[in-house]
């Protein structure tokens, strides 16, 4: 494979991103100096935004750049293989998928099967083998999971297998791929000329935690300039296309529109044909102008709040609390206070509390505590019980420690800070990271003082806070998450033997601690009330909160916080069954059982099922 030198690209320095002139087109143009050809160094690719050349070179083929990927991503564990009897589609199978107009090449092509397997009871009928057909989903030669169909429209997948994309293999040597919701759908795609079609495996699940084949597929999605977002048309799949859109980045997403009366590409190709199915991706919305905003942009945000007003943010269930502020995406807490006053047991508390109520998930990365320290804290917070087993009935018992351990295991994740970039940007690609991953909601980094210091000889400490301020919050509206960022006060002033409330100005180093960030709430510790207040100091927009302080009881020895006035619930009680309440003796054996409300989708037990967010390769020197 050629290199850059052979291919006439200059390079320039060792910097990972580069603007270099397009040695295809830049002769021709009246601005022969533009340097239009963005150079990944890394990833080895090349894109001319002029003349659209580009490619992979660096010495290794596309495929095996993708394999490095998916070596990279792919988590680290044993999947089951299918193992089934595979044969020949029959002709009643073959005129189903005609009724689709969905052809015999078409279905060979995709390799597809029917098989004889055991499927759920539906509609009265009861469980028991059926045929079904088979979408076989290959990674490269290997078969690696099977999603089944029944006559009576079920479907389930290999137990315990990989979950990848649909078509995996057409993407082989591309730099531009189509995401559909329907193996069908895919189908109908390839068959209007579109080969690089693939179906996500398991439709548009609710929530964010079934996005597993993102992870597993993230080698194949490093190299994609272009990524044609097909999902439905309805509810859960405009759902799923904005999630999509989110974790793959909305920088190479274009968007298909349907036309009246379908919803999908099947139901396309059925009532209007090829040259419809064509028109989805031929016309698919192109990205809006680079960093340049139209009211018509806008105009779905305005029109929301016009109709329903503000943004609303679920609170995190302490009443006097969310009545001060809510944390949005897109924003950046300040969190400060005196040593030991209780910033980063509050800020964990929120993540729980996140976690519990609504399956959000959170990172932190706090050097200042080993992660298993933070851990154990973590579980002590969710039971509202120690670790210490002096007091049988004040301390985790081993069934509520065995379950917080699997909850929180899905929901809450620690930098490790041994092996860690600690600098700013490279703590803003592990987060980056954790969004294509693990789909985190809420960042926690800290403190100011334990990032590695970059700044350059030139810059003042106010400058590179503002700077870090910056990064911080093109992040947070980038990914749409909530950055909680800690910084130690200076040393405190005290009136007589108590020391005065700081604020966001008392941060040693720079007042952009203060003019940079959206909010900043102030943890204080008074003693001789035997509370710990939380002042809020700073709100950006009236409608997330405004200024105020709440007083809570903070139990030293769980490290809870309890709003003043309220009675204690434990937020594991709130877990399994939603609201506060006494436990069954399952995991309170020394209480008096009571019986659970019925279960919802939330209280199920937890599962090692973790969403997959799409990592588009955040680059410190390009910023966002």
């Amino acid at each position: 494979m050629a290199t850059y030198e052979e291919l006439g690209i200059e390079i320039r320095g060792n910097s990972k991103q580069q603007k270099v002139k397009c040695p295809t087109c830049s002769h021709t143009r009246k601005n022969k100096t533009d340097k239009s050809l963005s150079v990944n160094l890394d990833k080895g690719t090349y894109h001319c935004f002029n003349c659209g050349w580009k490619g992979v070179v660096d010495g290794k083929t596309a495929e095996e750049k993708k394999q490095e990927g998916r070596e990279y991503y792919r988590q680290q564990r044993e999947y089951a293989k299918p193992n089934v009897t595979h044969v020949p589609l029959a002709d009643r199978t073959v005129k189903f998928f005609e009724d689709r107009k969905i052809t015999r090449e078409t279905l060979q092509y995709f390799k597809v099967t029917e098989s004889q397997e055991w499927m759920p009871e539906k509609d009265g009928h009861k469980a028991g083998k059926r045929t079904c057909i088979n979408f076989n989903y290959y990674r490269g030669d290997d078969l690696v999971n099977i999603k089944y169909r029944d006559p009576l429209k079920c479907f389930k997948m290999t137990k315990d297998a990989e979950l990848i994309l649909y078509n995996l293999n057409s993407l082989k040597g591309r730099t531009e791929m189509l995401i559909c919701e329907g193996e069908i759908d895919a189908m109908a795609f390839y068959q209007s000329g579109y080969y690089g079609a693939t179906s996500v495996p398991n439709g548009a699940s609710k929530g964010s935690a079934k996005l597993e084949y993102l992870d597993n597929c993230a080698g194949e999605f490093d190299v994609m300039f272009k990524i044609i977002i097909a999902t439905d048309g309805d509810e859960p799949g405009r759902a799923l296309r904005d999630e999509l859109v989110r974790r793959l980045g909305s920088h190479r997403c274009w968007l298909v529109e349907y036309p009246e009366g379908c919803k999908d590409a099947n139901e396309v190709l059925i009532k209007h044909g090829n040259d419809a199915v064509r028109k989805l991706w031929s016309t698919a919305t192109a990205p809006p102008i680079e960093d340049v905003l139209t009211f018509e942009d806008l105009e779905p945000d305005m029109d929301d709040v016009y109709q329903n007003g503000w943004p609303k943010i679920e609170p995190i269930g302490y009443e006097g609390f969310d009545a001060l502020l809510n944390f949005g995406p897109g924003q950046v807490t300040t969190v400060t206070g005196i040593p030991q006053h209780g910033k980063d047991e509050f800020i964990r508390q929120i993540m729980i509390r996140k976690a519990v109520r609504y399956g959000e998930k959170s990172f932190i990365f706090n050097p200042e505590e080993e992660a298993w320290v933070q851990a154990t804290k973590a579980v002590q917070q969710l039971v509202g019980k120690t670790f210490y087993r002096h007091d049988r009935h004040n301390s985790v018992n081993p069934a509520q420690y065995d379950y917080a351990k699997k909850y929180l295991n899905a929901h809450l994740f620690f930098v490790d800070h041994i092996n860690a970039d600690l600098t700013i940007d490279g703590l803003l690609v592990k987060c980056a990271e954790m969004v294509l991953r693990k789909g985190v909601k809420y960042i926690s980094l800290g403190p100011y003082n334990c990032i590695e210091d970059k700044r350059e000889q030139w810059q003042t400490e106010g400058e590179y806070v503002s700077q870090i301020y910056q990064k911080l919050t093109r992040f947070a509206l980038k990914y749409k998450v909530h950055i909680f960022f800690v910084a130690h006060t200076t040393k405190m002033l005290k009136e007589g033997k108590k020391f005065v409330v700081p604020n966001l100005y008392n941060i040693s180093g720079s007042a952009n601690f203060f003019n940079k960030t959206h909010n900043g709430i102030t943890c204080y510790r008074n003693y001789e009330e035997n509370t710990t207040d939380i002042w809020v100091q700073k709100v950006k927009y009236f409608f997330y909160g405004k200024l105020g302080m709440q007083s809570f009881h903070f139990d030293v020895g769980v490290g809870r916080f309890t709003e003043l006035g309220t009675p204690f619930t434990s937020d594991l009680d709130y877990l399994i069954y939603g609201q506060p309440g006494r436990m069954t003796s399952t995991l309170f054996p020394d209480e008096e059982p009571r019986q659970p409300d019925p279960p919802t989708e939330q209280q199920q037990p937890p599962t090692d099922e973790a969403s997959t967010d799409t990592y588009d390769g955040y680059d410190p020197e390009l910023g966002f």
